[in-house]
């Protein structure tokens, strides 16, 4: 898959980044935007989903546990953070079940 250390090592700064300020973003706050949910809050826990995993997630993906070591390393890292939890209560709360 071509995937070297130095770029991963930058892709996980960035996401560790993203996350910081998705979770500066929400503060107290249930939603991004309003009071409600938005097209914000899906694009953002859509884009987040491989910190979280949710099972509510409408594809075949893998648990956590199934997860290469090194990624179980990295969102092991990220996966009990704030705004992590928070992509799993957006699936949990608006995806229908399948």
């Amino acid at each position: 898959m071509n995937i070297y250390e130095q770029p991963a090592a930058r892709s996980r700064e960035k996401t560790a980044e993203a996350l910081d300020v998705l979770e500066k973003e929400l503060d107290d706050k249930q939603y991004l935007v309003g009071d409600s949910f938005s097209i914000a809050d899906l694009t953002a826990a859509s884009l987040f989903y491989p910190l979280a995993l949710p099972p509510e997630f409408p594809y075949t993906s893998p648990s956590f546990e199934q997860l290469p070591d090194g990624a179980r390393e990295f969102i092991g890292t990220l996966r009990e953070r704030p705004g992590a939890r928070w992509v799993a209560e957006m699936y949990r709360r608006h995806r229908l079940p399948a």
